[in-house]
């Protein structure tokens, strides 16, 4: 948490690609704001930690409608060459690539280049890009959920022909290909190589392409460029209403939890209180009531239950059903909860105080959990060691 003497004018939060860093975010009094870079492999949760802010910057751009899904404003901010790098004055190098070529992280990255191998003499590897880049004629990109990568900028600040696919987020709105660079059908290795032989075999307009994307990068895509952005932006950021804060703390804090359960239980206790805090001061509030707030209330309930905390789960799902009387969900799942205490007849007495057919009533609202039910812990079974439930039935 942050400390309580903590009094800035702006915070920025920078995605690091981890679970929320500091609790506490939600309840900042001077505005705030959020950098997702990693959006193309998070929005499902980084929605709910843009909900703590005021303003969300989104690498790339194809996800900034997920990512704003709960109210926050969005903002394209694209990535950028964050080293000055000269090109060599020798280009001994004929096409590379360099980043992460685990399959089991990144399968069609890992075929993509396999197959491309078969097609051209490439120089594939992992570890430090600028030396290699700087003094090769073309480098080839490959993306991830069409992201618009550091390797974009990168390769082009380095002086080399960028080969990259064509269908990456924001690329066509920054770049023009064939001036600043060249595209290949995403995920076509024969597309690719057959760009590569043509460049190879016409030098000067390889050369010419290069220089003018290095020339594009340096005037509008450096860390400075980006820096000024930056500036403007905290200059005219307000605070906001924050709609959904406490539930978007709730959503990031569960999904921490889940996450760190992994190393640490300690730490997996800090989020999971601070998740049912949130979700409970969000249903008071009355912040939102639907999909996402049932979806997200039940993960909470059902790690609770997972790692035994039987009464805590009662007394969490006492609260939003409280806060919502007449939520068929949250009554069943309370329901439930006090039926895995062994506390039947309060159970009973929960579903007779809404419907007179208690079991009837029962019967259709169990069925309709089922699946929610099932999916969550799923989940959990993977993420929670030892978890003391195997069926919350």
């Amino acid at each position: 948490r942050l400390p309580d003497d903590f009094q800035p004018n702006r915070l920025v939060y920078l995605d690091d690609s981890g679970p929320v860093s500091v609790l506490g975010l939600e309840s900042l009094p001077f505005p705030t704001v959020l950098y997702s870079v990693d959006s193309h492999h998070h929005a499902n949760w980084h929605r709910c930690l843009a909900a703590m802010f005021d303003l969300v910057l989104v690498a790339q751009k194809k996800f900034m409608g997920e990512v704003s899904a709960f109210g926050t404003p969005a903002s394209w901010f694209p990535l950028w060459a964050p080293t000055l790098i000269e090109p060599a004055e020798v280009k001994s190098v004929d096409v590379c690539f360099r980043g992460n070529l685990d399959p089991n992280l990144h399968p069609k990255r890992a075929a993509f280049f396999e197959r491309l191998s078969r097609l051209v003499d490439i120089d594939v590897g992992t570890g430090d890009y600028r030396n290699v880049f700087c003094k090769s004629k073309i480098v080839v990109n490959q993306a991830v959920r069409d992201d618009l990568n550091f390797r974009v900028f990168e390769t082009m600040m380095c002086g080399a022909l960028l080969l990259t696919p064509d269908d990456s987020s924001g690329l066509q709105e920054l770049f023009t290909s064939g001036i600043h660079l060249e595209t290949y059908k995403s995920d076509s290795a024969e597309d690719a190589a057959g760009k590569i032989r043509y460049y190879l075999d016409h030098e000067a307009e390889r050369a010419a392409i290069a220089s003018a994307g290095r020339d594009e990068v340096l005037a509008k895509h450096t860390s400075e460029a980006r820096a000024r952005d930056f500036a403007r932006i905290l200059e005219r950021i307000s605070l906001s209403a924050r709609s959904s804060k406490y539930f978007g703390a709730g959503g990031a804090s569960i999904f921490g939890a889940k996450v760190s359960s992994r190393v640490s239980q300690e730490l997996a206790d800090h989020f999971l209180s601070h998740a049912v805090s949130s979700m409970i001061r969000s249903a008071r509030d009355h912040e939102r009531r639907d999909n996402a707030f049932i979806s997200t209330s039940h993960f909470v309930k059902y790690f609770l239950e997972v790692r035994g905390q039987y009464e805590e789960a009662i007394v969490f799902m006492k609260k939003l059903v409280e806060a919502y009387p007449n939520e068929p969900f949250l009554l069943v799942s309370y329901s439930e909860s006090l039926r895995i205490a062994g506390k039947e007849e309060q159970a009973q007495e929960v579903i007779r105080r809404f419907s007179q057919n208690a079991q009837v009533f029962l019967d259709k609202a169990e069925n309709a959990l089922r699946l929610l039910r099932e999916d969550i812990m799923g989940q959990l079974r993977g993420a929670v060691p030892g978890h003391a439930l195997d069926d919350t039935r």
